[in-house]
């Protein structure tokens, strides 16, 4: 049997979240890939997640923790040929933790920022509060121009994971390529 996909909401808008307190702190989310070793078709995505305040890193490829109130930068790789999605919202909400995001601000088409509020009355379940929306490149033709296929990617984000609550998983999501990946 399909499993129900949750509704894709946008999350809170300006002004929110309510009570947000980040004020210079940030931190960016790099997404990137390597190559699946032994599948030269395959890539794996993973963050690469870096703070201007002491930022203790979980394990597995696509995790990062909200660890305090903070300003959130999304930045994908160049060498993803990709670009935030034009067709659905870059990043939705789902489930009962869209006010702890908002005020979603545009910067290109590689990086945008977000507003987090850490969920201080949350527990180690809580997590995969929002999904990341994606125009995947596939193939660029003779003018230059890229071919796209919209890809959601629900990455395990902790808001709050306690460190002694951690769940240390490595999954991560491998899809095919069209053309050739850089090692």
């Amino acid at each position: 049997m399909p499993r129900k996909i949750p509704p894709h909401m946008p999350l809170g808008g300006s002004g929110e979240p309510s009570g947000w307190n980040g004020g210079n702190d940030k931190m960016t989310v790099l997404l990137t890939y390597k190559a699946v070793p032994g599948h030269p078709d395959q890539i794996q995505f993973l963050f690469d997640v870096s703070a201007n305040f002491p930022y203790r890193e979980p394990a597995g490829d696509l995790q990062f923790e909200i660890q305090r109130d903070c300003t959130v930068i999304f930045e994908l790789d160049k060498k993803l040929n990709s670009r935030w999605s034009k067709q659905y919202y870059f990043i939705t909400g789902k489930r009962g933790y869209r006010h702890l995001y908002g005020d979603v601000s545009y910067i290109d088409d590689l990086k945008f920022s977000v507003k987090a509020k850490l969920n201080t009355g949350g527990g180690p379940a809580d997590r995969q509060s929002f999904n990341l929306n994606i125009d995947y490149g596939q193939v660029e033709d003779a003018q230059g121009n890229w071919s796209y296929v919209p890809i959601t990617i629900d990455p395990d984000v902790g808001n709050p994971r306690p460190p002694g609550d951690r769940i240390e998983i490595t999954g991560s999501i491998v899809i095919p390529l069209v053309g050739t990946v850089d090692e």
